[in-house]
């Protein structure tokens, strides 16, 4: 059993409240890993020779400290990926959570705490399927701040976009005008139906001041002023 699949059986065990369970536990966690009976129940024996579970004479299943302390690890890291790809990136909530399935093993604590950070400073609570509002700012408390919007700046201000707040109808039309973190635009001028006309990647696009109110940006000095 290779790392990854290791840490995927510690995460579905407490994610999904698998310990305990009786003789139930084997035939949960196959379906919840689909994979068959039989198999699961190797891949438990081989966790329990690992010093990762206990496997009960009834079944059960009970982590030691060693196998949820890896879990709880690898569950953090997959709720705030799934939150950035959420809610910063507009993506939906299925896709975000295969990413975050794949993202979740090979991303460093160092990363994973930064975009952490990243969440916690833009006043986001994020919901979700797996778990409830506010377990960002409970992870990483102390850090609230604001970060300035394109609405904020004026005509011919250039921007690096930061990330985004999601929001109805918002996300995928930014994904696909190129507006992403870390592209720069710039704000070429202001309609008198509130839309802002932006420069992006060599074209001019329409945003409704809504959609701008959502996307983070840092303003780019000016050359002259360096």
């Amino acid at each position: 059993m290779d790392q990854s699949e290791r840490e995927d059986y510690l995460e579905a065990v407490i994610m999904h409240s698998a310990e305990g369970k009786g003789a139930g536990t084997i035939s949960f966690l196959s379906g919840v890993m689909e994979r068959d009976a039989d198999q699961v129940g190797e891949d438990l024996r081989y966790l329990e020779n690992e010093g990762d579970l206990v496997i009960e004479e009834d079944g059960s299943v009970s982590l030691t400290e060693e196998g949820r302390s890896t879990g709880e690890s690898v569950l953090k890291k997959h709720r705030i990926l799934e939150c950035f790809f959420t809610e910063m990136l507009g993506m939906d909530p299925d896709t975000a959570s295969k990413e975050a399935c794949e993202i979740e093993h090979a991303a460093s604590e160092e990363t994973v705490n930064k975009i952490g950070n990243l969440l916690s400073g833009s006043g986001l609570r994020c919901r979700g399927r797996r778990y409830g509002p506010g377990f960002i700012e409970g992870n990483f408390p102390g850090r609230q701040c604001r970060f300035d919007v394109i609405d904020d700046f004026s005509e011919g201000d250039r921007l690096k976009v930061v990330g985004m707040r999601h929001g109805p109808g918002g996300g995928r039309r930014l994904i696909d005008l190129g507006i992403v973190p870390g592209e720069e635009i710039k704000i070429v001028r202001r309609l008198p139906g509130r839309s802002i006309i932006l420069s992006v990647k060599g074209s001019e696009v329409a945003i409704s001041r809504e959609i701008a109110g959502r996307v983070m940006v840092e303003k780019i000095p000016d050359k002259d002023s360096l």
